[in-house]
């Protein structure tokens, strides 16, 4: 019984802000935007945009207008922009297949070997 009271102290409760449950729509943009972020392989985005999504479940509904509104218009031009870098990398993978299979000629791969650490 007294290990069964110590997990349930170690639970944390997680309950959407009335910003959140409001605004679910932008933070369902700010969790793939996370993962957009993982996937291109961005480290200062990636905690940029960690701290945006943190920021939804700190602000609250007592808190002004300006500062949810500025959220929400980070988070959406945020997302954007990983939504069209995510577009260029798939582009770039796109080249890099067709220089390999000889449809194309070397163009990204003149000078090197393709590789790039980041995609942002």
């Amino acid at each position: 019984m007294n290990i069964m009271h110590n997990f349930f102290i170690l639970t944390v409760n997680f309950d959407l802000t009335p910003f959140a449950q409001k605004y679910s729509f932008i933070l369902f943009l700010a969790i793939i935007s996370l993962a957009f972020t993982i996937i291109l392989r961005t480290a200062k985005v990636f905690l940029a945009q960690f701290l945006l999504l943190l920021s939804f479940f700190v602000l609250s509904g007592s808190i002004g207008g300006i500062l949810s509104f500025l959220v929400i218009i980070i988070q959406l031009l945020l997302t954007t922009v990983l939504l069209y870098r995510l577009h260029k990398a798939i582009y770039r993978n796109y080249l890099l297949i067709e220089e390999k299979t000889h449809r194309r000629p070397r163009l990204v791969t003149k000078h090197g070997a393709g590789i790039q650490k980041s995609f942002f």
